[in-house]
């Protein structure tokens, strides 16, 4: 499992978090155009567990792990995304696809 947050909301950079069931996490800076930067390492919790019906992710991100505005109001962009292995199948919600920028 894993969540893309947007939090400057201009659609071409986001933060990557994602974790296993077993709790082995990955954090990285996507950008668009470039991937995946994961020499980006920063402080967070998660948690998992094997389900009769699946699995069950937790994640904990603290905002001093991020950079955001300083608005009082804030709209962030929020993506989450799946890996099923054995399928080869890949995620998102929203839809997200690589014909079309942001």
């Amino acid at each position: 499992m894993g969540v893309l947050l947007d939090t400057f909301r201009d659609f071409h950079r986001a933060y990557f978090f994602s974790s296993n069931p077993l709790g082995v996490q990955t954090d990285a800076i996507y950008t668009e155009g470039q991937g995946y930067d994961f020499s980006f390492d920063t402080l967070w919790d998660n948690a998992g567990r094997v389900t009769s019906e699946g699995y069950i992710v937790f994640f904990s991100i603290p905002f001093k792990s991020l950079r955001f505005s300083s608005d009082p109001e804030q709209t962030w962009g929020v993506a989450l995304y799946r890996t099923i292995l054995r399928k080869n199948e890949y995620d998102y919600w929203p839809y997200v696809t690589q014909r079309v920028e942001g």
